[in-house]
């Protein structure tokens, strides 16, 4: 067995004993509750004007009562041979030895299970422990050199690139719970899957749900390598394909089709749906709801779907080859590129008539950086900078298309042109 089969295994043990002592937890919660009722209903019977008196000034008694004080207050109950200024209930009670025994009996109960409450707390504190050792120390099975992010980048939200978010998303699953719990056993359709296939199925919505949530991705080209982990499918088998859709089934989120004339494309984005957002906050409760890239792109593209489209197809091609990529609001560029030492405003280009390779060339130190919808019109502008003096690197979508996605590694190269 390799160490990621160890750890994957020792992390599932950990998530069954877990998911044990949680349910031994609310048993016993729950018994806690019963006990606590049937106490005050004692209470109330033997020594009722006085309780009522104590809900006066805090309405939470007797609900936030310790057993210590369970017992203060039993014992200031008066004696049997005292009983004539109690309530006719009381006095109407037979046998009054009986019920003050049974009374110390609940509260013994109630103090015990008190005790095995906190010990259940203190044995989950210390597997969680180990589930994040044994996290720390797991190692991956193609562990990819990541090139960091450049130090000088924008000041708004930067997509990691997409090996960087498989590696997140491996972490991610060595917590998913399983089993999986009452959450998404509620919200989740599994349809007519079991045994495994169901828990992969539940562990795919699970990392989805994270990066549409977590991550703000929309394109299906980067969701449905992360789809793939539980699993270890392939990206563009049709199995992983139909999982999108069967979350979109399960109302989770919204698939729409993004389409380009020049280069004639199409790109499918996911957004959650109101019910997914409540199932990421559930799942993920530590974790901000970030606007997701399909949103932010038509927002900067003042609702052109061929420039929105076009940006996405260009970030997400971008972030397969190791870039983090982040969209700009300014007139001046369109597209940051960072990865290791190269940091790069960049610019779409989907005409002659764009005049702004000067004013990016401030921004990249003398250089500009272009990304042309088609190979006729980035040699057009390309030669246009060259007669003006102005250095740069230039790509088009035309062409850098033409590569399958899956095939795409961090070592291809993102610019056709150098000047």
């Amino acid at each position: 067995m390799t160490m990621p089969d160890i750890a994957f295994h020792g992390q599932r043990s950990l998530s069954d004993l877990l998911e044990a002592e949680r349910s031994m937890r609310a048993a016993s919660d729950e018994t806690v509750r019963g006990l606590r009722d049937v106490l005050l209903s004692v209470a109330n019977r033997l020594d009722g004007k006085r309780m009522e008196a104590l809900r006066h000034v805090d309405p939470k008694i007797p609900g936030n009562w310790s057993a210590k004080q369970w017992k203060e207050f039993v014992d200031a109950i008066p004696a049997p041979d005292a009983w004539g200024a109690m309530t006719t209930a009381a006095i109407s009670m037979s046998n009054n030895e009986e019920n003050s025994r049974y009374v110390e009996e609940l509260k013994a109960e109630i103090q015990n299970l008190m005790v095995d409450l906190e010990n259940a707390n203190t044995r989950i504190a210390d597997m969680e422990k180990q589930q994040e050792a044994i996290l720390l120390k797991t190692v991956r099975k193609n562990p990819v050199e990541l090139k960091p992010m450049p130090s000088t980048r924008p000041n708004g939200y930067v997509f990691p690139p997409l090996d960087a978010l498989v590696h997140e998303a491996e972490s991610r699953l060595l917590l998913f719970p399983n089993p999986p719990g009452k959450l998404m056993n509620g919200l989740v359709s599994v349809g007519s899957r079991d045994g495994k296939n169901r828990l992969i199925f539940l562990q795919r919505v699970f990392v989805s749900l994270f990066a549409l949530g977590a991550r703000g991705i929309s394109n299906t080209l980067e969701l449905n390598h992360l789809v793939a982990l539980p699993g270890e499918a392939q990206p563009n088998s049709g199995s992983v394909g139909k999982v999108l859709n069967d979350i979109e089934k399960n109302g989770l989120i919204a698939i729409e089709r993004f389409e380009m004339s020049e280069p004639k494309s199409t790109l499918k984005v996911a957004k959650l749906t109101e019910k997914g957002e409540a199932l990421f906050k559930g799942l993920f409760p530590k974790e901000k709801l970030i606007e997701s890239e399909v949103s932010a792109s038509m927002q900067w593209a003042h609702n052109d779907r061929f420039r929105a489209t076009a940006l996405m197809y260009f970030a997400a091609l971008a972030r397969k080859r190791g870039y983090y990529t982040s969209m700009n609001s300014n007139q001046e560029s369109d597209l940051w590129l960072g990865r290791g030492e190269e940091s790069k405003y960049t610019i779409l280009v989907d005409s002659l008539t764009d005049n702004r390779s000067q004013a990016l060339a401030k921004l990249n130190n003398g250089k500009t950086c272009i990304c042309a919808t088609n190979k006729s019109i980035m040699e057009r502008v390309a030669g246009n900078c060259g007669v003006s003096g102005i250095g740069g690197e230039a790509t088009d979508l035309e062409t850098i298309l033409t590569h399958k996605y899956v095939d795409i590694t961090p070592n291809d190269p993102l610019w056709r042109m150098t000047w």
